[in-house]
């Protein structure tokens, strides 16, 4: 190890000597050890190297790229059209009046063509849900008049496609029915 230690460093001192035109010297001492050195001593001789050492390779050429025109984006983007997606609702129909007192009631759209992105249901103005199949499970609606749309998303989260507005009614028996035949 102290060896390879010491010759790696003869190596680049020598290298470094020899780039700047000092002379370099080898020492070999008594237990075989080899040591080179810029400084001439008795024991040492002088070292010659050729001017051009054999581990030197060619560099291979470096091709630059090519520069982007905006043409060549635009001819890009043309040559990869995206999809025109539609949604379109299924269920509940337009103007429909869903009757459940507890105020639960199923959503469920699709889109030509299909698309693996997530779908979202925008109710009364809000984002209420995220779905992965354009099936949305709603409990608790409130009754009287709701509007929602339908937005297919892609991974980003930008929107590809919008369902027309669609006005929905919720319809729950009224709370008071019970009590007023119990009088």
């Amino acid at each position: 190890m102290k060896i390879s230690v010491l010759l790696a460093g003869i190596s680049i001192s020598v290298m470094l000597g020899t780039v700047h035109g000092q002379e370099v010297y080898k020492i070999e001492k008594e237990d075989g050890t080899v040591v080179y050195t810029d400084t001439p001593s008795k024991q040492s001789e002088p070292v010659t190297f050729e001017a051009k050492t054999s581990n030197v390779a060619q560099s291979l050429p470096v091709s630059s790229p090519k520069p982007v025109s905006p043409q060549d984006n635009a001819a890009k983007r043309q040559a990869q059209p995206t999809p025109d997606y539609q949604v379109s609702v299924s269920h509940p129909a337009p103007e429909a009046t869903v009757r459940d007192n507890s105020g639960s009631m199923t959503i469920r759209a699709s889109s030509q063509p299909k698309s693996s992105g997530p779908y979202q249901l925008t109710m009364n103005g809000e984002i209420v849900k995220t779905s992965a199949n354009g099936e949305f499970s709603l409990t608790g609606v409130n009754r009287g008049t709701h509007t929602f749309s339908i937005q297919l998303l892609d991974k980003s989260g930008k929107t590809l496609a919008s369902s027309n507005e669609q006005t929905f009614y919720m319809h729950q028996a009224s709370a008071l029915i019970n009590t007023q035949n119990s009088q």
